[in-house]
């Protein structure tokens, strides 16, 4: 492909591109244009409503979580250094003596 070719690619891509963005700005114009004040004003609450309770969802589960963080850390710092069980002795198995 020449490098004259290839600028006209870019160019063609590059309008297709911004038509299609130009199209769809221009259709969601006329969509607010066609939905009445009434019918914006009712989606309007209905998506406030949404986010309230979705906030107040997030807000519950972030409390539960801060909860459950706080009793981890509280359990950590009260068992301090418990003796762990010793590392298990290692037996070599058919496979390991092959090879080793």
């Amino acid at each position: 492909m020449s490098p004259e070719d290839a600028a006209f690619a870019k160019a063609v891509v590059s309008f297709l591109l911004l038509a299609g963005t130009g199209m769809g700005a221009y259709w969601l114009r006329v969509r607010a244009r066609h939905l009445g004040a009434s019918d914006r004003d009712n989606l309007l609450d209905a998506v406030r409503d949404e986010m309230a309770q979705i906030r107040a969802d997030v807000d519950a589960r972030m409390l539960e979580l801060d909860e459950r963080m706080d009793f981890v850390e509280r359990r950590l710092v009260q068992d301090g250094e418990k003796p762990r069980l010793p590392a298990p002795a290692r037996v070599p198995t058919p496979v390991q003596d092959r090879t080793g």
